[in-house]
């Protein structure tokens, strides 16, 4: 609450926040990563220390907050600190960060396509088990699946409310640059077993 108020009368400034990142509670890490991650833009600072908490930090709880505070961010200030939460990787089995790093990820490619492209090149993303199993088949499904500019579910005709899979109707020019994304992520699958992963 007392970070809440201060962030709410204008104290919460870029010297309070790095000094809350290196409190001994990780509470309190949290909480400043959350309100970062509610102002939608960093300082280098600021960002440099993010990236710090995600490669160190030994709260899962911290980590967490991170990814879920990334999905908020730009991509210029997020795909780094995403990167080093997907290289931890003792988060491979959360029940939260991997789900969270992939819609942090998935936030960014309407309108970031090209900085996600370059991103993937790093093949020591392609290494990690977080890319691996949570990302890299969550990204080739996005593309392979959607063939149309609509996405939507039914209902049941016996009105149990039972949702149908995802359907997508098809858009033959939507369709074209879909698949070429899926085919543009196989040629920077660094590995047979990463193209593996990719189509699996």
């Amino acid at each position: 609450e007392a970070l809440w108020a201060l962030n709410a009368s204008g104290g919460f400034d870029e010297s309070f926040a790095l000094a809350q990142l290196d409190h001994p509670n990780e509470h309190v890490r949290t909480w400043t990563v959350r309100l970062l991650g509610d102002s939608r833009k960093v300082s280098r600072r600021l960002q440099e220390k993010l990236i710090q908490l995600a490669r160190t930090d030994s709260s899962a709880v911290v980590r967490s907050q991170l990814a879920s505070s990334c999905k908020q961010l730009p991509a210029g200030d997020s795909l780094s600190i995403i990167r080093r939460l997907v290289l931890r990787r003792e988060d491979a089995n959360d029940p939260h960060i991997p789900l969270l790093l992939w819609w942090a990820v998935e936030n960014k490619l309407e309108n970031n396509l090209d900085s996600i492209m370059e991103w993937l090149k790093d093949e020591e993303l392609w290494e990690a088990p977080l890319f691996t199993q949570g990302i890299a088949p969550r990204l080739a499904r996005r593309y392979s699946f959607e063939l149309g500019d609509r996405v939507f579910y039914d209902f049941s005709d016996d009105y149990q409310a039972v949702y149908s899979p995802w359907k997508s109707n098809h858009t033959p020019s939507v369709s074209q640059e879909n698949l070429a994304i899926c085919a543009q992520l196989l040629r920077l699958a660094p590995t047979s077993d990463a193209v593996e992963r990719l189509i699996a």
